[in-house]
């Protein structure tokens, strides 16, 4: 599974550019090919209204998971540890339901120590020395866990 933030990694700060919404969707893209996964939304921008839209626009909608419930990680999570990142104890909750083992973050953000995260640069967002990074980092992180 694949864990995909938008701001920072998609969509960089005052920036409206619709090729480089889609450079980036190519590869979250040729990632999620390369990997075999679907991709989760676990951007807070998943409770915005025009999430899809970004998603589609950046070419990544069939890349999702397609089920009304399960295209991004949960809203509310019971019991969150303010001492640990929001996001990660998201993608945890997300992970236990839906029994997933190998993943990938991709986020401009910190997640939990154990979660295998691509940290993205947020001035640059997500670039194509980012491809190979990510497959070397998940490749890394299953013979860790094998």
């Amino acid at each position: 599974m694949i864990y995909l933030d938008i701001d920072g990694v998609l969509i960089l700060e005052n920036e409206d550019d619709a090729a480089k919404l889609s450079e980036r969707g190519e590869h979250v893209a040729w990632i999620a090919n390369q990997l075999s996964m679907p991709i989760v939304i676990s951007s807070q921008r998943r409770i915005s209204w025009d999430v899809l839209q970004i998603i589609e626009a950046a070419g990544l909608l069939q890349h999702t998971i397609d089920h009304p419930e399960l295209w991004r990680t949960p809203l509310r999570v019971e019991n969150m540890d303010d001492d640990l990142s929001i996001r990660g104890q998201e993608i945890e909750a997300h992970r236990r339901a839906m029994g997933i083992g190998p993943h990938l973050i991709i986020d401009d953000s910190p997640v939990l120590a154990a979660q295998t995260h691509l940290a993205i640069d947020p001035a640059i967002g997500l670039v194509s020395a980012d491809r190979d990074r990510a497959l070397a980092l998940f490749d890394s992180s299953v013979r860790t866990v094998s």
